[in-house]
């Protein structure tokens, strides 16, 4: 009987504490360079960088093309 309490407890916290939890404010991107250009001139290391910038601090930021901005002064990865 003991056994089998251990085993649900075990099985339980297993499920509890395995759960993936993104917390607000952080993105999951690839590490694959495939830069883009942002309307602020800032060249973001791949549309998933660009997209996390614009849904955490700058709503009003556009993708202005693919590709690094012609005169990036700053580069986000």
């Amino acid at each position: 009987m003991k056994f089998l309490v251990f085993i649900s407890v075990s099985v339980a916290a297993l499920f509890l504490f395995s759960s993936v939890r993104v917390s607000e404010g952080s993105c999951a991107c690839t590490l694959i360079y495939d830069p883009v250009c942002g309307s602020d001139g800032v060249t973001y290391g791949s549309p998933c960088n660009f997209e996390c910038e614009r849904k955490n601090n700058n709503t009003e930021l556009k993708m202005v093309s693919e590709g690094e901005c012609e005169d990036s002064t700053e580069d986000k990865a």
